[in-house]
């Protein structure tokens, strides 16, 4: 993905930075599961997902059915950017996150 300066900037505007360990919490639009998005080139993207391409590259493809890698957050928090809270897996690997952080509990 190809990203503007103008995109990017809009990006960080975006942003409640604070410490290295701490949520960097979206401030912009968040989808109705809490997840932070923003629209570049007439297309809407998951801020965490912009976040890993401005930090560490373009997320690559799983080579499964599942087309590209998911951007899985550390912390659980939907709404953080934070690139030192994000990590790279497939849709296994966020399953088995979620199982093992007790998240799939159904109310």
């Amino acid at each position: 993905m190809e990203l503007t300066e103008k995109n990017i900037k809009n990006f960080w505007k975006k942003v409640d930075i604070k410490s290295e360990d701490e949520c960097w919490e979206w401030t912009g639009c968040k989808n109705n599961d809490d997840y932070g998005q923003i629209n570049i080139n007439k297309k809407t993207y998951r801020s965490h997902r912009i976040s890993w391409i401005l930090h560490y590259d373009d997320i690559p493809k799983d080579n499964s059915i599942y087309g590209t890698m998911l951007v899985l957050h550390k912390c659980d928090n939907p709404g953080c950017v934070n690139p030192n809270h994000l990590f790279l897996g497939t849709n296994k690997d966020n399953m088995e996150d979620m199982v093992t952080k007790n998240r799939n509990k159904i109310p």
